[in-house]
């Protein structure tokens, strides 16, 4: 979905990484963030399934904590840094992003009423750092590839896992780090409102997107 030549990326770093990746295209002409997650689920061989973002960084105890959840849904917690900041400290060792000081601590920041077990659940459900239960993101049927772009295809997947009846769970201590950018979504943009609108639908009431009523 960005300009970048990932796959140059990986071929330049890939002797030096001890990882092994697959590259997988999706089948539509336009950048579908669905679509892309459901590659991955499609080839996944755990029970668990992680979901997160290119521009985030996962802390070190980031997988074994959903790993290890014992709930159909975690939902973890987003931590914004500057991008020069991260750079600076993850060069000397990647072991030290939890060092990093994050001028936003979304621990502080979400809904302390909320109740986690009602449909409310899903407009938190971000999928910057999230997991699913394999077999009922299956019965949903997958992420909907309606969405085009990015933007609610993460509240719509959690949202239909919830109304099988799921268990959630917020985990305070799974952190993502988001990387700052200039790309924000953007409300007066007709593709970020498409999936809005779509999303609404399928809530069938107004939907609370980072403290915004929509």
């Amino acid at each position: 979905g960005d300009e970048v030549d990932l796959l140059s990326l990986l071929r330049l770093y890939s002797d030096h990484l001890n990882i092994n990746y697959d590259i997988l295209l999706p089948k539509s002409n336009d950048y579908r963030l669905s679509e892309v997650r459901n590659l991955g689920v499609r080839i996944a061989r755990s029970n668990r399934i992680i979901t997160t973002d290119a521009d985030c960084i996962p802390s070190k105890n980031f997988i074994w904590r959903h790993n290890n959840s014992m709930t159909d849904i975690t939902i973890g917690i987003r931590n914004r840094i500057y991008q020069t900041i991260a750079r600076n400290i993850t060069r000397r060792s990647v072991g030290n992003i939890d060092r990093i000081p994050s001028y936003y601590d979304e621990r502080f920041n979400y809904p302390v009423v909320i109740d986690w077990s009602n449909e409310d659940a899903a407009d938190m459900c971000w999928g910057c750092n999230v997991s699913y239960n394999k077999e009922l993101v299956l019965k949903a049927g997958n992420f909907n590839k309606e969405y085009v772009g990015w933007g609610f295809e993460d509240c719509d997947m959690a949202l239909r896992v919830l109304r099988q009846k799921a268990t959630v769970r917020l985990d305070m201590n799974c952190v993502t780090y988001h990387l700052e950018h200039k790309t924000k979504c953007d409300w007066s943009n007709e593709q970020q409102l498409a999936n809005l609108k779509r999303y609404r639908e399928l809530r069938q009431t107004e939907a609370k997107i980072s403290g915004l009523v929509l």
